[in-house]
């Protein structure tokens, strides 16, 4: 548990996720902690590997899309349900690009200490996904 204002870290997750839709890679140093850890398959550990992460998924869905549905914070712990779309446009987990226009909802929950993310887990829905693109 963190020492942080719950409003404040809902802000930094809601600026996070804001882009996916900007494509503003630039901002994530100032959302990111340096020694950031990602508990989820992508396994990111620094606010270049987020970049990186963020980059591949919008040249996989380049028209993707990233809606906040519910948000909830307490003491720096965030939760977020969000709905994703996008047209798949290149190979993903061994699929090759299907030109479909796909949607999913994830799950993820964030630690922000310091107006910065410093730790998250979080799956998008792989099968359901893949599904979609087939």
């Amino acid at each position: 548990m963190s020492n942080q204002n719950s409003n404040t870290a809902k802000h930094v997750v809601t600026a996070f996720f804001s882009i996916y839709n900007s494509r503003e890679y630039d901002k994530i140093p100032s959302l990111i902690d340096a020694n950031y850890k990602d508990n989820s398959p992508a396994q990111a550990r620094s606010p270049n590997d987020v970049i990186h992460i963020l980059k591949l998924v919008a040249d996989i869905f380049p028209d993707l899309s990233c809606e906040i549905l519910d948000i909830f914070g307490e003491n720096g712990d965030v939760a977020v349900r969000l709905a994703f779309s996008g047209t798949h446009s290149r190979t993903y987990a061994d699929v090759p690009a299907s030109g479909k226009f796909i949607s999913w909802e994830a799950l993820e929950n964030f630690s922000v200490k310091n107006d910065k993310i410093v730790e998250s887990w979080g799956y998008w829905p792989d099968s359901e996904m893949l599904d979609q693109m087939k």
